[in-house]
């Protein structure tokens, strides 16, 4: 897979947790847009990382 960032700033978010190794992406991807600091979008084998701020 290919992880683009929409800036600098994004990579720079940190987040903590556990998840089982073999979880569903789109799970995971799903959590992680509950906190509101970011949106990600899965386009076949790229993610987008962008800033909700």
């Amino acid at each position: 897979m290919n992880v683009f960032y929409e800036s600098s700033s994004v990579k720079d978010i940190l987040f903590t947790g556990n998840i089982k190794r073999y979880s569903d992406l789109e799970q995971v991807v799903n959590m992680l847009k509950l906190i509101n600091k970011i949106d990600i979008e899965i386009k076949d084998r790229n993610v987008f990382v962008r800033s909700n701020e």
